[in-house]
């Protein structure tokens, strides 16, 4: 490997550190103590169940909503799982100021007879199966293919008042979806609070999930002085320099 290409990964590295500083929370379910309620860890991955009583914390509800913030969740669609008139919701809800629940922004996944397997949100949830809300607007998403999705739902600041995107991404990261939900009800300076639970409000059937995180835009990133960063690539330049020599 040249030593231009070791300095670019290096300074890639060092990039990628700093960009993932602001992240507060992150459940990979490495180990069996997973901070999911009623998750099966067994598998190494949070496996949930028909009940529906699958949901995360996030680390912590929050009063405050800051400069906003975004979760994500890992969902694996095995779209042969499936039958016509199954599927899922998840939400993911912000707090009032007062650290009571405010509202809930919802996926909606399910399998319909005329258009597959689909993924639409709203800011409702029936907790039970509902082509409407599925295939409202033809707004929604056909998932061709099984294999991990993000689900990412952000939540930030338009004109004073609170908007979410809800971003759906393949296993590259590659965006296949986005929809904003916003109300001139839900004032930031008066109203919203910050992150509260994600939550699987049904399903009908099991799905694996990974990576649970959520992001807060106002956490100061742990970004090292660039007189650091200087001294880590010449203290990089210097080593592999010595090595190229000998």
């Amino acid at each position: 490997m040249s030593l231009k290409k070791i300095l670019t990964s290096s300074l890639l590295v060092l990039a990628s550190v700093s960009a993932s500083a602001n992240v507060i929370y992150q459940e990979t379910f490495d180990g069996n103590d997973n901070t999911w309620f009623a998750v099966d860890n067994n598998t190494g991955v949070g496996v949930t169940n028909e009940s529906g009583a699958i949901f995360t914390r996030f680390g912590g509800y929050s009063d405050t909503f800051g400069s906003g913030f975004t979760t994500s969740l890992d969902i694996y669609l095995d779209l042969d799982a499936w039958d016509i008139g199954q599927g899922f919701d998840y939400t993911s809800a912000v707090s009032d100021q007062a650290g009571n629940h405010r509202r809930d922004f919802i996926f909606h996944a399910g399998k319909t007879a005329n258009d597959g397997f689909v993924i639409n949100s709203s800011n409702n949830t029936d907790s039970t199966y509902n082509e409407f809300k599925l295939i409202a607007d033809n707004s929604f998403f056909t998932v061709g293919t099984s294999g991990w999705y993000t689900f990412e739902q952000n939540f930030y600041d338009l004109n004073g008042f609170l908007a979410v995107d809800f971003n759906l991404y393949d296993n590259n990261q590659s965006l296949l979806f986005t929809e904003t939900r916003t109300s001139n009800a839900d004032d930031i300076a008066t109203s919203i609070g910050g992150n509260r639970y994600g939550w699987f409000t049904y399903t009908d059937n099991n799905l694996t999930i990974d990576n649970a995180t959520l992001i807060r835009a106002d956490i100061a990133a742990d970004i090292p002085e660039p007189s650091t960063l200087a001294l880590l690539a010449l203290a990089l330049f210097g080593g592999v320099s010595r090595r190229m020599k000998k």
